[in-house]
């Protein structure tokens, strides 16, 4: 996880990074193989943790095709008010939603699904 330099995050108050930082890493040695394990640390929160870590697996498991789905929320924008609509910097995103017909997105590959415990 990345939280740069500026961005507010520093100025946090609410013990979000304390949560992020609520397990260890340990190793476990099972059948001559090293397994690793997140174990808590005693008396700390760690929601914060947890909820990363759910919408981590979602997406993976998910798979969303993201570039179509923001082509197709500017489409939506660009329809109910062309005025207020701030279309990103995206080489690949079209000043004119209408003037490219939309594509269809590649069959999502197999991947391998999430894993708290995995062997060395």
């Amino acid at each position: 996880m990345h939280y740069p330099v500026g961005h507010g995050y520093e100025r946090r108050k609410d013990g979000y990074f304390d949560q992020l930082t609520a397990e260890e890493c340990r190793t476990k040695f099972r059948r001559g193989f090293a397994e690793k394990y997140y174990e808590k640390i005693g008396g700390r929160r760690n929601e914060a943790l947890d909820i990363r870590v759910y919408f981590l697996a979602a997406v993976d498991i998910l798979n969303p095709v993201l570039k179509v789905i923001k082509k197709d929320l500017l489409k939506k924008a660009m329809a109910s008010n062309p005025q207020k609509v701030v279309i990103p910097d995206d080489p690949e995103t079209p000043a004119d939603p209408s003037s490219n017909p939309p594509t269809q997105p590649k069959p999502a590959q197999p991947r391998k699904r999430f894993s708290f415990r995995r062997r060395m």
